[in-house]
């Protein structure tokens, strides 16, 4: 049974703790407890790379001057599109990751890599979302009040496309905090394993997160949570 910990906690790079691994053992067929998943992994010192849940901050500003449409969660896909950018470090200064993640499905499902934070970028990123889901329509893309979200360009391709715009409240970014988490879980788990010497080097890395690991084979929390508990159940 160590071996087998061992191995699946090696092939997934070291990103999965014990809960997920207790459920990979369960889906080969292995009858064991999460208690002892967790004993051998501490014997073995295999501990996830993840540190700590994403709390989103809060400010007291209260300037309001575009709406937040969200109300609840979506039921069906391509509703509801939470969009951000957030910071990659390198070796040659700072990357810009342009995200856009299907509210329902948790699934990036469309991203950028760029050596500015411009509204080029972000019109990159929806662009190829809008293509690679067949070009939807009624999706309201939430996303915060920086300047490449509300530049003409950006509001142009939405309404062109039939998109509403959903904004968060300025200095609440909890508002959009399913995808704040994301880029925090994204860091953690991965990009601060590494020391990237360039923009090549960061761009090839985070495409494996993305479209060879997370997209395609990493086990969302909820998704164990709920198969744990149909464990226990039957």
């Amino acid at each position: 049974m160590a071996l087998k910990i061992d191995q699946l906690f090696k092939a997934n790079r070291g990103i999965y703790g014990a809960p997920k691994i207790h459920h990979l053992l369960l889906n080969q067929g292995e009858k064991v407890g999460i208690k002892l998943v967790q004993k051998i992994m501490k014997q073995l010192q295999l501990k996830s790379v993840v540190l700590k849940k994403f709390k989103p901050g809060h400010s007291l500003s209260d300037g309001i001057n575009r709406k937040n449409l969200i109300q609840n969660d979506p039921k069906k896909i391509n509703k509801v599109w939470a969009t951000d950018i957030t910071y990659i470090p390198t070796q040659q200064g700072w990357a810009y990751l342009s995200t856009i993640m299907d509210r329902y499905t948790k699934k990036v499902i469309a991203w950028g890599l760029g050596k500015r934070m411009t509204v080029e970028l972000v019109q990159r990123t929806l662009n190829k979302a809008i293509k690679s889901q067949d070009y939807p329509e009624a999706v309201i893309l939430h996303s915060d009040q920086g300047s490449q979200y509300t530049s003409l360009e950006y509001e142009e391709t939405i309404k062109n496309s039939g998109m509403t715009h959903s904004f968060s409240r300025k200095g609440y970014p909890y508002h959009n905090a399913s995808l704040e988490s994301w880029h925090g879980h994204l860091k953690r788990e991965w990009v601060y394993q590494f020391k990237y010497k360039d923009f090549e080097e960061a761009y090839q890395s985070i495409f494996w997160y993305i479209e060879a690991f997370y997209n395609s084979k990493r086990l969302h929390h909820c998704i164990v949570i709920g198969i744990s508990f149909l464990h226990l159940l039957f």
